[in-house]
């Protein structure tokens, strides 16, 4: 019999007027794209970096219709079940250390 392991399937972006970024990590690979092109960096070790950010995040901080600003979604699939976070033009308190996380692998 086949054991099971544990997979984690990441889906960020992030979209502002002028720059968008799509990031889709493969945890079990530990793999990454970029806009839909192959990304090298250590998956797992950015997604265990990840986690302590958006873990204390509300799951939707909603935020206005405008098109113009910032939105981030944040899809982590893990076991058969999903979590997402978003949001637009309204962000948790500590956002700014997320962007410096994207800052610190290249992503942003």
């Amino acid at each position: 019999m086949e054991e099971e392991r544990e997979f984690i399937y990441m889906t960020i972006e992030v979209d502002t007027y002028s720059k968008c970024m799509r990031l889709y990590l493969d945890y079990d690979k530990n793999r990454a794209e970029l806009n839909n092109k192959p990304f090298k960096m250590d998956a797992r070790r950015f997604y265990n970096d990840l986690v302590p950010i958006i873990s204390p995040w509300q799951c939707d901080m909603g935020g206005s219709n405008t098109r113009d600003g910032m939105a981030y979604y944040i899809k982590i699939e893990k076991d058969g079940r999903e979590r997402v976070y978003r949001g637009r033009n309204s962000f948790p308190k500590n956002f700014r250390r997320f962007l410096g996380l994207l800052g610190e692998y290249g992503l942003w």
